[in-house]
């Protein structure tokens, strides 16, 4: 349950984010997870740690908010 909790507020966040569905930010962090080799679970709980206190509304958050998701396998276990 803890598990897929971590997916679902990131998945809520890459929605808010990038005004994508529920669908398709899955289909991100499934992409990200397969394209650095790094289980969803753990690409999310480093992204709500990367992410803690921000808010995405403005063009330079949303800019970091691609960088963030763009890199986070680097962070994993750090």
């Amino acid at each position: 349950m803890q598990t897929r909790a971590a997916i679902e507020q990131y998945k809520g966040i890459i929605q808010f984010a990038l005004g994508v569905s529920e669908e398709k930010a899955f289909d991100l962090l499934k992409w990200r997870s397969q394209d650095s080799n790094v289980p969803v679970r753990a690409l999310c709980e480093q992204l709500l740690r990367d992410s803690a206190g921000v808010v995405w509304t403005d063009e330079a958050e949303r800019d970091r908010f691609g960088r963030l998701l763009m890199t986070v396998h680097t962070r994993v276990g750090n």
